[in-house]
């Protein structure tokens, strides 16, 4: 799998600081930390095909991802050649649409291309990164809402299921810590739980509206 794409004269790798790509023309922030930006300057070239627009997405100021974009069938073909070159075949789910995939432990790689409007991009994820935001958006979220919480339901929930901690405590060691019984332990667990999962049903509604 290629770890970096030479556009020009220019190396640019995913996992980059955004310092060192140049020409950036910051686009808008997707609202999860992840920022985009389109590069600007001379008109770039990968192998003998043109590009049209290069978009960087960048999380903590590190390049997540690139979406590479391209015109014209002729480009596509001199791109599935250098792909196919570099990577190999690719895995093509449906025959009759131009899109391949390639995966590796911590890059992935899409090519596709619509005949139609005669447009296709290349998208290229670094995982590390992405799996990183993702998890991050998690904790987020699982702060967000222990902040509903009771601070003894909190405490509770923190310890059990080991929020901020290596590993989670038992029951019996939960109980030992915050000087409940193990019985009072279970039922603010319990209610706990069922208070989260209260949220997450209203907030996956909500999202469903």
């Amino acid at each position: 799998m290629i770890k970096g794409v030479k556009l020009g004269s220019n190396i640019v790798k995913l996992g980059s600081n955004i310092s060192d790509i140049p020409n950036l023309v910051f686009i808008g922030d997707l609202g999860d930390g992840k920022k985009v930006y389109r590069g600007e300057g001379e008109k770039m070239k990968i192998g003998d095909a043109d590009i049209e627009m290069i978009m960087y997405g960048f999380y903590k100021d590190r390049l997540e991802d690139m979406h590479i974009h391209f015109r014209s069938s002729s480009n596509f073909g001199k791109l599935r050649e250098k792909l196919f070159q570099l990577c190999g075949p690719g895995h093509q789910p449906n025959p009759f649409v131009q899109t391949y995939h390639w995966y590796e432990k911590k890059f992935s790689l899409c090519l596709t291309y619509n005949r139609i409007s005669e447009k296709g991009v290349i998208g290229y994820t670094f995982l590390p990164i992405y799996r990183e935001r993702r998890e991050d958006k998690k904790l987020e979220m699982v702060n967000s809402w222990l902040g509903t919480l009771t601070e003894t339901e909190r405490a509770v929930i923190t310890l059990r299921f080991g929020f901020g901690r290596e590993d989670a405590l038992t029951v019996e060691s939960t109980a030992e810590c915050l000087g409940l019984t193990l019985e009072r332990v279970r039922q603010i667990e319990a209610e706990a739980i069922d208070k989260l999962r209260k949220i997450s049903l209203r907030e996956e509604n909500d999202v469903a509206t």
